[in-house]
């Protein structure tokens, strides 16, 4: 039986990836937005590094979003490319 402790969207996705015999989670970076905000040259250089060429969707990862007993699907904003 699988054990999996909810955490943020990140950690939570990237445990689950230990797991899964079908279907692919894709590469996560995590970088905290006080992080961007206060270094946004330095923070954009790595993200392209890291994802030198893919399109990407900037998603949230908080603690506030889903838990076990609650779903904040949508409360929170995506930003595609």
């Amino acid at each position: 039986m699988l054990k999996l402790k909810l955490s943020n969207k990140a950690e939570t996705l990237e445990s689950l990836s230990k797991y899964l015999k079908i279907g692919k989670i894709l590469p996560v970076f995590r970088l905290k937005y006080t992080d961007f905000v206060n270094n946004i040259d330095e923070s954009i250089r790595i993200i392209q590094a890291f994802f030198p060429k893919d399109f990407l969707i900037v998603r949230s990862s908080s603690l506030l979003e889903d838990t076990e007993s609650t779903s904040n699907a949508g409360k929170f904003t995506s930003i595609p490319n």
